[in-house]
């Protein structure tokens, strides 16, 4: 029973932490347990209107990035280790903001969450995940482009992702032609 006691302050402080992050605009949490700082569409595109302040990576497959992306994102190796990652990213993020994102910021916080603490040590001035992906900032109607582009195509992932989409029409599993 101490230690039930003993937590109840800790406890406390979580959920004044929880309810008041929000509203003294710190933020948010793709998960709280990894503690990956997420970004807004809204605050990731006047982020990309700084032009040399950030660098952003796309940690979805190669097919997916090929349908669509965002401008100047670039895409994350398939299967390439943390180490290996840093090593070959620590001169580019160098006093940039670091955003990472994939179709749902799962995969992309994931992958945060794992080179997080090196790339700020390599000088990174912020590492984010973009809250809700890349679905987030389709359904926001915010500018994707391919080879060809500017496109409104989105690889959708998976077929029961797609009622992600609020403009499921738009749902392409291959790059055009």
């Amino acid at each position: 029973m101490p230690n039930l006691i003993a937590a109840v302050p800790r406890v406390l402080l979580a959920i004044a932490w929880l309810a008041l992050a929000p509203a003294a605009g710190l933020a948010d949490r793709a998960d709280p347990d990894a503690g990956t700082p997420t970004i807004r569409a809204a605050d990731l595109s006047t982020l990309l209107a700084r032009r040399g302040t950030w660098v952003l990576f796309d940690a979805r497959e190669e097919v997916e990035f090929t349908v669509s992306h965002i401008a100047g994102a670039i895409r994350v190796p398939k299967g390439i280790d943390y180490a290996a990652f840093v090593t070959a990213q620590k001169e580019r993020v160098r006093g940039k903001t670091v955003v990472f994102y994939c179709s749902t910021s799962s995969r992309s916080a994931e992958f945060a969450l794992g080179v997080e603490d090196e790339l700020l040590r390599a000088g990174a001035g912020a590492v984010y995940v973009l809250e809700g992906g890349l679905f987030a900032w389709h359904n926001e109607r915010r500018g994707l482009v391919d080879a060809k582009g500017p496109t409104e195509y989105l690889h959708p992932f998976q077929s029961e992702l797609k009622s992600r989409m609020t403009r499921p029409d738009l749902a392409r599993w291959a790059p055009r032609t």
